[in-house]
């Protein structure tokens, strides 16, 4: 019911968009995690970002990751193709993030678990820097 409601609300929002951008991604970066320690991720993911009059910013997209095997996020931010800032929910593993992008080209990500911890421990982090192509 949460994902019907979700794209209820996102197919209106999305059609009314100045421009957007489809891109591919690919992100790097590390799992920090106070139980077990600091390990290595990384994706591949598929994306669209809208940019609207108003300098705000509707971006999602999904794809392939390490070591979760399937991963997708959607955010909601203000700025412009030259620099934005994007604050979402990544759905697995299940995290609140924040974002910074340059130039529609390179973004810095760092997010934290609110899941129960079922993949990693409880309290973990995952910060990323991905190039957009």
């Amino acid at each position: 019911m949460k994902k019907i409601l979700l794209l209820l609300f996102i197919c209106p929002v999305v059609s009314y968009s100045q421009f957007n951008e489809t891109y591919k991604e690919f992100n790097f970066g590390v799992i920090t995690d106070w139980k077990y320690g600091i390990f290595p991720g990384a994706s591949y993911l598929w994306g669209k970002t809208h940019y609207y009059n108003n300098n705000t910013i509707l971006d999602y997209q999904g794809g392939i990751a390490l070591p979760t095997i399937v991963t997708g996020k959607i955010g909601f931010g203000v700025g412009s193709s030259n620099f934005a800032t994007i604050i979402g929910i990544r759905a697995y593993p299940t995290t609140a993030y924040i974002q910074f992008g340059n130039n529609q080209r390179f973004n810095f990500s760092a997010e934290y678990l609110l899941d129960n911890g079922e993949i990693f421990g409880e309290k973990s982090m995952i910060i990323t820097y991905g190039i957009r192509f």
